[in-house]
């Protein structure tokens, strides 16, 4: 029985980190996109940037740069889409 259980431990240290992996490689592609010239509404972050000082200008870089794309989508979310 000590065999099985340290097989199926085994397996699931295998299964985090392969979805681990998983995870990571999708931020990783979304970042990629997000900070993409090409990506829709860029003229609005030029111009926000454009409004700012440079220190306020870092200071949300920074901030936006420690959000999970979870809070991102919910700050980029208006009160007429979240209303149902």
């Amino acid at each position: 029985m000590v065999g099985y259980t340290a097989l199926m431990q085994a397996d699931e240290r295998l299964a985090r980190d392969r979805r681990d992996r998983y995870m990571s490689a999708r931020q990783q592609t979304l970042r990629a996109t997000i900070d993409s010239d090409k990506t829709p509404g860029r003229e609005f972050v030029d111009r926000g940037r454009a409004a700012l000082s440079a220190d306020e200008v870092a200071r949300a870089t920074e901030a936006g740069s420690r959000l999970t794309i979870r809070q991102a989508v919910d700050l980029a979310r208006t009160p007429e889409t979240t209303a149902a």
